[in-house]
């Protein structure tokens, strides 16, 4: 069994060998990711997503690809002290918000039951498909309700063992260089 001391030492080690990734090991790997990505056939017109910190894989080629495909793009932000979902359109036009998040300065606000997908990041998901994020919530609070496609983008050493807590969201789908994790609910 592992204890709640034990999936914190996960979540530090992990992070310490996300930070030590080189820029271009995170171009990358992230590109293969993508491709990776790719190779599944979802169906969406809306899709959350997010803006990559402390090495995160990257989604540049993820932002540009959806909206050449006219996809509207959404972003978590955080608003009058609420997680929301707020449209995203110009990469200038942000502002940053709590952890070193960027977020929109403004833009639509929408219900997470309005979105088709989400790609999230991790610290690290287990091979069932739960997610190890930084331990704030952020996601477990944002994601209530939302019945989306949801789709975890990791490298492949991040892929790990961990207790799994009640609040632990599950992924449909976790991609990384090497693999794609299908998710039976």
């Amino acid at each position: 069994m592992y204890s709640i001391a034990s999936k914190s030492a996960i979540r530090v080690s992990l992070l310490h060998e996300r930070l030590s990734l080189s820029a271009s090991e995170v171009a990358e790997k992230s590109e293969l990711i993508f491709k990776n990505f790719l190779k599944n056939s979802f169906e969406f017109g809306t899709v959350l997503l997010y803006l990559p910190i402390k090495n995160e894989v990257d989604t540049k080629q993820a932002i540009a690809y959806f909206k050449s495909k006219n996809k509207k793009l959404f972003l978590p932000s955080y608003i009058n002290k609420k997680w929301q979902v707020l449209s995203f359109v110009d990469s200038n036009k942000l502002i940053e918000g709590p952890f070193g998040i960027l977020q929109p300065v403004r833009g639509e606000t929408v219900d997470i039951s309005k979105i088709d997908i989400v790609i999230l990041p991790a610290v690290g998901f287990n091979k069932e498909g739960y997610r190890l994020g930084y331990g704030k919530g952020v996601y477990d609070r944002l994601l209530e309700g939302s019945r989306a496609l949801k789709v975890g983008l990791a490298y492949d050493f991040q892929l790990t063992n961990f207790k799994v807590e009640p609040h632990d969201i599950k992924m449909d789908v976790v991609v990384t260089e090497e693999i794609i994790v299908r998710v039976l609910h």
